[in-house]
């Protein structure tokens, strides 16, 4: 896994490390979590269902919002779930696995920005 400081890795390397130590005991096929992208480091990024990746648990009112909608991180569930406060039960991770706001944040609204 490549730590999100790591100097030379990409930005989509030190994302998909983040979501594999994160969110991939859930989100995976046959997991407990309910978004239906793989965030397996493993699984190729155009296999995740993560790029325009359909919602299982709504939009939160977000009109346009999927897994990660290129180009617009306000759109993008995995980023309005990560900024929800803890406490809230639409955060994710859980607040019981993480009280801080993720420190990828930055890192992945500037890399949704430049998706196409």
């Amino acid at each position: 896994m490549i730590p999100l400081d790591h100097p030379k890795a990409a930005a989509e390397e030190k994302i998909r490390s983040f979501l594999d130590v994160n969110c991939s005991a859930c989100h995976r096929p046959g997991g407990i979590g309910r978004g239906l992208y793989d965030a397996r480091a493993t699984t190729p990024l155009a296999r995740q269902q993560l790029i325009n990746g359909p919602l299982l648990s709504g939009d939160l009112g977000v009109p346009g919002a999927m897994a990660v909608v290129p180009g617009h991180p306000e759109k993008s569930m995995l980023v309005i779930r990560l900024k929800k406060p803890p406490g809230d039960p639409m955060r994710m991770p859980p607040a019981c696995a993480s009280p801080a706001t993720p420190p990828v944040l930055p890192l992945l609204e500037s890399w949704i920005r430049g998706l196409k």
